[in-house]
């Protein structure tokens, strides 16, 4: 199969919640800080705030491209251990390795790059945000390499109230980035997700998505199964991958399931199926 043969499974809930997981931290780090704590502990909270924004963006992009791997402009190359052990998640290590290339860019060309693999618009970036976040890393490399606690953008401290501020800053990067994104991504939800990944499955006119399955869309909720009245023709392969998915919904058993008895294209299926199963949203 074709690279665009596969279904995109992008979810924006998905895409976001390391963003949500990040403005959780930070306000919690926000929570703790304190003017009358000791140096050493407010230095602390602000290496610790500055590092959760690189896990935050490196979690992101690396679902995204997992999700969008005809983006990923770099060709890879394998040796024979790597083939071995990760023959099964080519994908996500090819992602992992592209990832940790960009990671040791600036953190103003790793934005770009960020944004321009979403295709976020943001023309004011760097104007806006980007360059006070240049600043507030610089700084932070510089206390964690150098143990000093000037700052490298002015002769101002690393101290309490340059703490705060900057905890200010990834808060209104974090929220913004956030909007962006949810906007851009809107039209991928749950819902479409297991739409889009039911039509790759199933290409049978008797096999319309909504004849199988309750949903609820302002919640983005799939909550319950439906027995078609075509279900006694289907083909014994289309019977085989619905028990698989239904099984992957809500556990229900499956009662015969043979490879060997799937041509070529429907095992094709059924092995996508399975590498996605593990972390997909099915309710």
């Amino acid at each position: 199969m074709q690279i665009n043969d596969y279904p995109n499974l992008l979810m924006v809930s998905k895409l976001i919640e390391p963003i949500d997981i990040l403005t959780k931290n930070i306000n919690e780090i926000r929570k703790h800080l304190r003017s009358d704590l000791e140096v050493l502990f407010i230095h602390g909270a602000f290496v610790l705030a500055v590092s959760r924004i690189e896990v935050m963006l490196s979690d992101v992009l690396r679902y995204y491209l997992i999700c969008f791997p005809q983006k990923l402009s770099t060709d890879f190359k394998f040796d024979k251990e790597e083939f071995l052990e990760n023959q099964f998640t080519f994908l996500e290590t090819a992602v992992d390795k592209y990832l940790y290339n960009l990671f040791y860019k600036p953190l103003g060309d790793y934005l770009d790059k960020f944004l321009q693999h979403l295709s976020i618009e943001w023309n004011d970036f760097q104007d806006s945000l980007g360059n006070s976040l240049q600043a507030i890393k610089n700084n932070r490399n510089s206390l964690l390499h150098t143990g000093k606690a000037n700052r490298t953008d002015n002769d101002g401290q690393i101290d309490y109230d340059y703490v705060v501020q900057s905890i200010d800053e990834i808060l209104n990067f974090e929220e913004e980035l956030k909007k962006r994104i949810a906007e851009k991504y809107k039209e991928y939800t749950k819902i479409n997700a297991n739409k889009r990944l039911w039509q790759y499955m199933f290409k049978s006119p008797v096999m319309h998505y909504d004849w199988y399955w309750h949903y609820d869309e302002s919640k983005d909720h799939i909550f319950g199964l439906k027995h078609s009245e075509y279900e006694d023709g289907l083909a014994s392969s289309e019977k085989m991958l619905l028990e698989l998915w239904r099984s992957h919904f809500n556990g229900s058993s499956i009662e015969s399931f043979n490879m060997k008895h799937l041509d070529g294209t429907n095992r094709a299926k059924a092995m996508f199926f399975m590498s996605i199963a593990g972390t997909f949203s099915f309710e």
